[in-house]
């Protein structure tokens, strides 16, 4: 194993280097030579490109280098921080090393890595666990099984011996993560000191499995006026710069093809009676796959952020081949809902075989003006429902906006829906009522799912209606 024997150079790597931005590592990097050079990262980094390309992950340069360090790190019982600017792919980083750390053991335990993406909303709950109320039977009379304990993210983690996600950890209030402080202290392949849960109550002690560390994410902002989070935390961390890739037109094309190979294998994997007729996208193949990257670079600039060309890309698979014939550069530019291309044949072919013929006494607002806010609304719709991406409605009052997802749902050619599943949003608004809570009934408590859930298990249209006046911390509530 290239990592069994840990040299000197290479420690001296994980402890400060990755800490220090890339403009300054050349320098830093001569200071260290004379410690020796070391062959483990280069094998390091060939096993991590080729199990990133088996991920469906691009391997550039700045991702295996983050990985190298965060992985080694990991290994070693070190807890890592990995720190960038927003669309470099902190999340996805995190996902691999953590996979990349533990496969064998998933695979043995069957259990999946757990993640938790923070917010202001947060509570020290939502990472360590909490009482909860349980579903009963109704001739159920043993009153204590109503509350049960639930571990959460954090404490399945240390049960387990597996790493744990904590996506965006400097959204988070301080009171949160300083919770954190005592785990972090401790180095499962070193230290063997429990870890004091006071929550649990009678069982406040929680021996930490060998194989624990913590992953966690932090998202840059150069406008932030205070520290993301204290010297404390921090210093309890390896931080890990991750640089964002240069996103030039060859790499672009690239990171494209990786997208549209994987939403490709995953699109063939789906059985032809779970799709809709009328919109049955076809596989592309290497050349079309090659043909379409090249279509998805071109049309974006240089300042691309990752997380954009993975969605045109996934968008442009997605929909392929439902026209059939369709170039892909009007493929592009209807993913990137243009309005002269909204108001264009093939958005008029997309809606008829999209949505069914309005039923008698329906009001057919969108027939005849293709520039109408109507007719822009249901063609971005159609487009957002093939393609699986959410999609945000802006225009004035009364505009159609309400009316239009309404009309949308109600005839859908498959899950379709009215009234449609929807929440009236205001600044009052809580996310229970988007997900659901639980209610005593009889004996027991029971979960009554909000509208968002139902819509997603029913794979229908779901309306956030007025979505600006939701508080941010409710907003980050719904990302995942």
């Amino acid at each position: 194993m290239a990592l069994d024997k840990l040299k000197p150079r290479d420690a001296c790597t994980i402890a400060y280097l990755a800490q220090i931005p890339t403009t300054d590592r050349t320098q830093f990097n001569d200071y260290i030579d004379k410690l020796g050079r070391s062959d483990n990262f280069q094998r390091l980094r060939d096993e991590i490109s080729k199990v990133a390309t088996e991920m469906h992950i691009h391997p550039h340069p700045q991702f295996i280098d983050a990985a190298v360090y965060a992985i080694v790190a990991s290994r070693n019982g070190l807890h890592v921080l990995l720190e960038g600017p927003s669309g470099s792919g902190l999340s996805t980083l995190a996902r691999f090393v953590s996979d990349f750390c533990t496969k064998e053991i998933l695979r043995d335990k069957r259990i999946v890595v757990p993640e938790v993406l923070l917010g202001p909303e947060s509570t020290v709950e939502n990472i360590i666990g909490s009482f909860k109320p349980q579903e009963m039977k109704s001739n159920e009379t043993d009153l204590t099984k109503l509350i049960k304990w639930e571990n959460g993210p954090l404490l399945i983690a240390v049960e387990s011996g597996i790493p744990v996600i904590l996506d965006r950890i400097d959204e988070a209030k301080a009171q949160v993560t300083e919770r954190l402080n005592p785990i972090l202290e401790k180095n499962a392949r070193r230290d063997k000191a429990p870890f004091l849960v006071p929550e649990k109550g009678e069982s406040t002690e929680q021996q930490v499995a060998q194989g624990f560390v913590v992953i966690a994410t932090l998202t840059t902002n150069p406008n932030r006026q205070t520290q993301a989070i204290s010297l404390a935390l921090r210093n309890r961390f390896v931080t890990v710069a991750v640089e964002p890739p240069e996103l030039n037109e060859e790499f672009r094309t690239l990171f494209a093809q990786t997208v549209i190979s994987k939403v490709a294998m995953k699109t063939k994997s789906i059985k032809a009676d779970e799709l809709p007729y009328n919109i049955r996208p076809t596989i592309p193949q290497i050349d079309q796959i090659n043909q379409m990257a090249q279509a998805v670079s071109t049309s974006l600039p240089n300042t691309s952020t990752i997380r954009e060309v993975a969605q045109l890309a996934h968008s442009a698979c997605s929909t392929f081949g439902i026209i059939d014939g369709l170039p892909n550069i009007e493929l592009i530019a209807l993913c990137h809902l243009h309005r002269d291309v909204l108001a264009s044949n093939a958005a008029e072919i997309l809606i008829q075989r999209m949505l069914n013929l309005p039923k008698s006494g329906q009001r057919f607002f969108y027939d005849s003006d293709r520039n109408s806010p109507m007719w822009q609304s249901i063609a971005a719709l159609t487009i957002s429902s093939a393609s699986g991406w959410p999609l945000f409605l802006q225009g004035e009052p009364g505009c159609g906006k309400t009316e239009a997802v309404r009309h949308f749902s109600a005839n859908r050619t498959f899950n379709s829906k009215t009234p449609v599943f929807s929440v009236s949003c205001s600044g009052e608004a809580q996310i229970e009522q988007f997900i659901g809570s639980m209610v005593f009934e009889k004996n027991g408590f029971r979960f009554v799912e909000g509208p968002l859930v139902q819509a997603a298990r029913q794979g229908c249209v779901f309306l956030a209606d007025e979505f600006n006046l939701l508080t941010p911390a409710v907003m980050i509530g719904l990302v995942p």
